[in-house]
């Protein structure tokens, strides 16, 4: 049956595009102890909500199946003044605002522990991606990849983030060590030009001496000679005072980002047009992590559909 025939009802109150979509209806009843009881089964196919970047949009995301459809029990309480269509509304509206609050648990019980893995961790000051090495970002990124394939009408944000103070730290550390090694290489090298140039002097003195003691010299005159200047070694140089910008720690927010999108985008069933990343990185509050990857969930439309 259309979705249209309950438009007066659920529409407006779920924000559903009711031109779309259908859906059928079995019911189940039985009297036990006197008492009727029973449930009803919705199966709705093709739902679309009225604007993608809403509740209602995530909800439908995370309960449309590989076949465009969503099951929905609903329980037949006895003695209930409720008509069918009211109890079918409160449902969806339960799903709905579960979708913006524990949105995991919405997509069943395999995704459920995704709920407090929305993040994927990398080691302080680096960007690089350790899906073989480290068993929580392997098994993290394969949940989340099996919701991606099950729930065709999600997609992920990917936001980068980065730490002011563990991963400036880490930078800042190896921009110190990187400086230290070039100085030394400096001082190394203007040290052995300054002894280059000391035998050259040497030498040119030890030939001036010979060419002098080669020529007869009068008897009794004093020769003067004048006595070389040693010339001091070059003062050693110093490393140059280095910080780490915001700008850098942006960049690695994104660079993060970057290699979690690569991940996603290389997987051969799943279009990279369903991993999206956030323009700018973000920096961690203080003494709240930031050397991950955050993973947020949007509703995204099938193409041709």
């Amino acid at each position: 049956m259309p979705l249209q025939l309950l438009a007066p009802q659920v529409g407006p109150l779920l924000g559903l595009n009711t031109d779309h979509g259908s859906f059928d209806l079995s019911l189940k009843l039985n009297r036990r102890h006197g008492a009727e009881q029973g449930e009803a089964a919705f199966l709705f196919s093709d739902l679309r909500p009225a604007a993608a970047e809403t509740d209602t949009g995530l909800a439908l995301a995370l309960l449309t199946d590989s076949r465009d459809q969503i099951p929905v029990l609903i329980p037949l309480a006895p003695g209930t003044s409720q008509s069918l269509v009211k109890q079918t509304a409160t449902t969806l509206q339960t799903m709905t605002a579960k979708a913006a609050v524990v949105p995991f648990l919405l997509a069943g019980a395999e995704f459920a522990d995704l709920q407090d893995k929305q993040f994927i961790s990398f080691p302080a000051g680096l960007s690089e991606l350790d899906v073989i090495g480290d068993t929580a970002v392997q098994q993290t990124l394969q949940q989340f990849a099996a919701l991606l394939a099950a729930r065709p009408r999600l997609s992920l944000v990917l936001t980068g983030m980065a730490d002011p103070v563990h991963d400036r730290a880490v930078i800042l550390k190896e921009l110190q060590e990187k400086e230290r090694k070039r100085i030394a290489l400096m001082n190394e090298q203007r040290l052995e030009e300054w002894r280059k140039a000391q035998e050259i002097k040497q030498l040119a003195q030890q030939a001036e001496q010979a060419q002098q003691a080669a020529v007869p010299q009068e008897q009794g005159k004093i020769i003067e000679r004048d006595i070389p200047i040693q010339e001091a070694p070059p003062t050693p140089l110093t490393p140059h005072p280095l910080t780490v910008s915001e700008t850098t720690l942006h960049d690695l927010a994104r660079e993060r980002a970057l290699a979690v999108y690569d991940f996603f985008a290389t997987l051969p069933d799943i279009s990279s047009a369903r991993i999206t990343i956030e323009e700018k990185g973000r920096l961690s509050e203080a003494e709240s992590p930031g050397n991950q990857v955050l993973i947020g969930l949007k509703h995204v439309e099938v193409a041709g559909q």
